[in-house]
């Protein structure tokens, strides 16, 4: 996890596509009876991703 965290922050381009290509294959799963889309799979994952402390720090 250290080392994920390592290269985030020292390329943080790496977290935004790694949001919006996890982001878009969540989009298209099912959840009960509706589907996210992509735009929703990515914020909930960049979300995530930024919660974990290894987004880019200002």
């Amino acid at each position: 996890m250290d080392a994920l965290n390592h290269i985030l922050k020292v390329a943080p381009e790496i977290a935004v596509f790694a949001a919006l290509a996890l982001g878009q294959t969540q989009g298209r799963r099912k959840f009960g009876g509706f589907r996210l889309q992509g735009v929703t799979g990515s914020l909930i994952v960049a979300h995530i991703i930024g919660q974990l402390g290894s987004g880019a720090s200002a």
